[in-house]
């Protein structure tokens, strides 16, 4: 019998409805509402969440107008961080606009605004698949810059590191953890908000490319809260009470445990992760235990010998009645995707004679010889979602609680074969099984070969779907292997070749083996097919670091020795001819052809940059000047070098500590390079315009006297002194 009033369980049916949207299949509801109401509002979001098009949902007239109150008219700062403050402003308006009653379900209009654009970025460079309209380069279809891109990057970053790969969609997922953090300082009463939260910040760690302690005390609060309410098949029945579907208790409470543990693991608290995926494991009606088998594990195989298999005991009271796919597990929903799945893996197989299986010796009767059936069809039972993630969770704890040696690797085995067992998978599921299948085989010398055909297969499938999960696998699968990694790009390429996230990670892998030329090409293609507004500046510094090194291994003079201003800055020999050619008064005679042809691709790349202007920030503008320097162009460095520090100069230079040290790194660089003008044509004009910046900067930045590079300034500062005194006393 039914104990909550009216009001509370409409408000939690919503709530239900959203965490069944990660958790099992959701199809949308088909309940009654007035249209204009707030209910009717709510169950039109909703509606689109179900059906994964997030994009409506954040488009729609609730989102836009009721809670935003856009027009499509208005004027917006054109300031990123401005633009995100006044909506997460006027979202709090909306919530505070209300009487006590009624502010609950405009909260829950809110949050399914967050949870549209957390469940977006998700899907965007994660699970896939991408159905129908793709999110827009910025949330709501606002006219955004590029610099939007950057600033939502930077929030990230504030956690203290960088991000793990190369990510679209960044703002939604600001946006998400912005509106959440709001409503939780509103205390708004929402029991499953500090849940939303902590999947929120567990997502933005998880792009970061090291551990925030920061982001580890806000996790360890709002998970610790949504344990509280949610951690027992108890609390999650008396939260809900009738709405709930048969077994739907158990999988939400193995799902947040499964969360909790992932948090822990990310963090190496071993004891804690362990606790948690064994709580996962008792609630989604699982009793795992490694045993041992005779069987077989290769093809050729004449005896049996010992295997360890899984056994998977399933509680049936615990086992969802409806198939547990959603937006993060998504199944393979049709029989030409699950042909090529199949396809893909008798192809693995065929190359070579290990069984992805082993045939246990209790099985291999005659039947089970006709049918080429392996132990996994018989000794594991068919699996939910869950219950896979679970068994997948497991692998984790291995690898972070034991050696890392062979051996380990081997562990592992019984929990991967038994996903790759199942007859009915779930893609994303199946995805990371079979990237940590990759990891052990690559490490077997028997299996290396099965393991890069299965990289191609997985990397192909992926990329149509996202690129950003190829970055993951060029991470954590084959960053020592980069000739694979790059093969496998390349192969992928092959089948998306508008990718522009596809053609910067096969640049990335380009660089790792030396192959510049190829690396250079693929940020070519990147500026053309976003009309030079997509610039990766980390790319470009490691292609520029390359060429250095290269041509400080010729041990030959620069290409311009006269400091002079040049028209026409260099002139590059003909790749076809056999004549050497002096360039301003330097033979390039002992630099390789290819080395010359790769700064001249590099020059064009970073001039094509500049010359648009879109994507050139104090990065482009510091590896120009380097370009210039390595041309042995001092004029033409320091004129880069000068429009670098315009770029980081503003009123927050000299509030901000670390803004104001990488303006003076790179002032400090400018003045050198005028110095050394100085010392090498005698021109007094560039060492007083080195006075003259360094003594305002120095006035400017006494707040910060006592850094290294305030001293380094002074002291470059001393010494510009020193030689214009030296430079005027009569000789």
């Amino acid at each position: 019998m039914c104990t909550l009033e009216p009001d509370v369980i409409g408000i939690r049916g919503f709530e239900l409805r959203l965490i069944r949207c990660t958790i099992t299949f959701s199809q949308p509801s088909d309940s009654r509402h007035e249209l204009e109401s707030l209910d009717g509002h709510i169950n039109d979001l909703l509606n689109s969440i179900e059906r994964g098009n997030y994009v409506e949902a954040l488009t729609s007239e609730p989102s836009f107008s009721l809670v935003f109150r856009l027009d499509g008219h208005e004027s917006l700062p054109l300031d990123a961080d401005r633009v995100y403050s006044e909506l997460v402003h006027r979202a709090e308006s909306f919530l505070r606009d209300a009487a006590a009653a009624e502010q609950r379900r405009r909260a829950i209009l809110v949050m399914c605004i967050a949870i549209a654009a957390f469940l977006g970025f998700t899907q965007s460079n994660f699970t896939g698949p991408l159905k129908g309209t793709e999110l827009s380069k910025c949330l709501l279809c606002l006219d955004g810059s590029d610099e939007w891109d950057n600033w939502a990057r930077n929030q990230f970053m504030s956690a203290g590191s960088d991000l793990l790969g190369k990510f679209s969609n960044l703002q939604y997922l600001v946006l998400a953890k912005m509106l959440l953090m709001r409503m939780k300082d509103l205390s708004v009463e929402i029991g499953s908000l500090s849940w939303w939260l902590a999947r929120v910040l567990l997502l933005q760690l998880r792009v970061l490319d090291e551990r925030s302690s920061s982001l580890s005390d806000l996790l360890h609060v709002y998970m610790g809260e949504a344990l509280q309410q949610f951690s027992t098949s108890k609390l999650v029945r008396s939260y809900w009470e009738d709405d709930l579907r048969d077994g739907e208790s158990s999988a939400i409470v193995s799902v947040l445990h499964l969360e909790a543990g992932i948090m822990e693991y990310l963090y190496g608290r071993v004891d804690s992760c362990r606790m948690h995926f064994e709580s996962a494991e008792m609630a989604a009606g699982l009793q795992l235990s490694v045993t041992g088998a005779l069987g077989f594990r290769t093809v050729h195989q004449a005896e049996p010998k010992a295997q360890m298999v899984l056994v998977t005991n399933t509680s049936t009271s615990n086992v969802d009645n409806c198939p547990l796919t959603g937006t993060g597990m998504q199944t393979c929903d049709s029989n030409n995707g699950e042909d090529n799945w199949n396809l893909n893996q008798r192809e693995t197989s065929e190359a070579s004679d290990i069984l992805r299986i082993p045939k246990l010796l209790e099985n291999d009767d005659s039947k089970t010889r006709s049918q080429g059936m392996e132990n996994g069809a018989h000794v594991t039972p068919s699996l939910t979602a869950t219950q896979q993630a679970v068994i997948l969770a497991y692998c984790l704890l291995i690898e972070k609680s034991s050696r890392h040696d062979e051996l380990q690797r081997w562990d592992m085995a019984p929990y991967i074969e038994a996903i790759n067992s199942q007859h009915l998978f779930y893609f994303t599921i199946r995805c990371l099984c079979d990237v940590l299948r990759i990891r052990w085989e690559s490490s077997r010398s028997r299996t290396k070969e099965c393991a890069l055909l299965m990289m191609d297969n997985l990397v192909t499938m992926c990329c149509v779907l996202v690129s950003t999960l190829t970055w993951e696998l060029y991470e954590h699968v084959i960053k020592k292997k980069s000739k694979e990694a790059f093969i496998a790009f390349k192969e992928a390429l092959k089948f998306k070749r508008n990718s522009w996230q596809l053609w910067e990670n096969y640049s990335h892998a380009a660089v790792d083996i030396g192959n510049i030329s190829q690396a250079l090409e693929g940020v070519q293609m990147i500026l053309n097919m976003s009309n030079n507004k997509r610039v990766d500046c980390e790319l470009l510094e490691r292609i520029t670091k390359e060429v250095e090194k290269r041509l400080s291994t010729s041990n030959v003079p620069p290409l311009i020795t006269d400091n002079k201003p040049k028209t026409d800055q260099f002139c590059i020999v003909d790749p076809g001819s056999e004549n050497q050619e002096q360039v301003s008064g330097a033979s390039i005679t002992g630099r390789s052809r290819e080395t010359e042809q790769l700064l001249l691709l590099l020059g064009k790349v970073l001039q094509q940059i500049i010359k648009t202007g879109s994507g050139c920030g104090p990065e482009i503008w510091g590896l120009y000047a380097k370009w210039h320097r390595i041309n042995g162009d001092l004029m033409m460095c320091s004129e880069a070098l000068l429009k670098q520090v315009r770029s980081l100069q503003g009123s927050d230079t000299w509030k901000d500590r670390d803004r104001f040290k990488k303006f003076a790194k790179v002032s400090l660089e400018l003045c050198q390079v005028y110095v050394e003008f100085f010392s090498s044509t005698g021109s007094i004009k560039q060492l007083s315009t080195a006075e003259m910046h360094l003594k305002n900067v120095i006035r400017q930045a006494q707040s910060f006297t006592d850094t290294e590079e305030f001293r380094d300034l002074q002291a470059c500062y001393d010494e510009v002194k020193i030689k214009l005194q030296s430079n005027s006393m009569p000789s």
